[in-house]
């Protein structure tokens, strides 16, 4: 008897990925075979799915190539992907990348998968463990300025809210929670800029040093503490003036040397804040 493809057999367990009106999300398909092998590896934005004896790949099986989904329903069907985490369904174990182990919750450890030490520039780990990400504060700029980050659990349930951010990996996301379950901080809100936006200094635009273009109108250049109002070269980055503000004195300094009411009225006039405190 002839051997069938692994892409034949690698729904066995969980049912077919092929759902009538969803050819994109749940492909029946495949892109190519793939393997733990060096160089067999799926092209960028595929996963590598294994069928449920190939127990992922580890002896030597091959898997499938099959397209990462963008987006996924709310269907609780959990299984236990192959880098141990639980995902709520298989179409979610896909988009991030990973290939289900068994049906069902992944088995307890008995190890809460929780925070875990500083990372990146300056921090105690280069990168953090399985499960966990390194996340930046928008102010820290994806880790290039004011580092170090924190390692963070990354989640794997989201909602489908549109509130879309660009992560640090230049690419976007539907909302916080989505760029977090990729295992990425968020470099600023809204939609990445080309290089043309950026050159016309759009939301997010870096801003403020050598060979960074000014803000364009409608924004201004927000800086970090530790950017000192640019003085340092850390880059700021272009922001919306709020358009209206409390009357509340909590007076600021500001980047200009002039003393505001508030940090809101020192943005509405284009100016970031420099400290806490009226000017000297």
């Amino acid at each position: 008897m002839a051997r069938l493809p692994v892409w034949v057999l690698c729904f066995g367990l969980f049912a077919s990925c092929a759902k009538e009106g969803e050819p994109s999300r749940y492909p029946d398909r495949p892109g190519g075979e793939c393997s733990r092998a060096p160089g067999a590896t799926c092209d960028p934005d595929f996963v590598c799915h294994y069928g449920p004896s190939a127990e992922c790949g580890e002896a030597g099986a091959q898997g499938a190539c099959f397209p990462m989904p963008s987006t996924c329903t709310k269907d609780y069907s959990p299984i236990c992907g192959c880098d141990g985490r639980t995902y709520l369904n298989i179409c979610v174990a896909h988009s991030h990348g990973v290939s289900p182990r068994t049906a069902g919750q992944c088995p307890s450890t008995g190890i809460p998968a929780g925070p875990a030490g500083s990372c990146g520039p300056g921090g105690a780990t280069a990168s953090c463990q399985t499960g966990l990400f390194c996340r930046y504060t928008e102010v820290q700029y994806c880790g290039e300025v004011s580092g170090p980050g924190e390692c963070t659990e990354q989640p794997t349930v989201c909602t489908k809210e549109w509130a879309p951010v660009c992560g640090c990996d230049a690419r976007n996301y539907s909302n916080d929670c989505v760029a977090h379950s990729h295992g990425v901080s968020i470099r600023h809100r809204g939609l990445c800029q080309d290089a043309a936006q950026a050159a016309a200094g759009a939301v997010g635009a870096r801003c403020g040093v050598e060979g960074a273009a000014h803000c364009s109108t409608g924004l201004f250049c927000q800086f970090s503490a530790a950017a000192k109002c640019g003085t340092t070269n850390k880059p700021g980055k272009c922001q919306p003036r709020p358009q209206a503000c409390t009357a509340d004195y909590n007076p600021v300094c500001g980047c200009d040397g002039k003393t505001y009411a508030n940090a809101c009225s020192a943005q509405a006039a284009g100016v970031s804040v420099k400290q806490q405190g009226a000017c000297p």
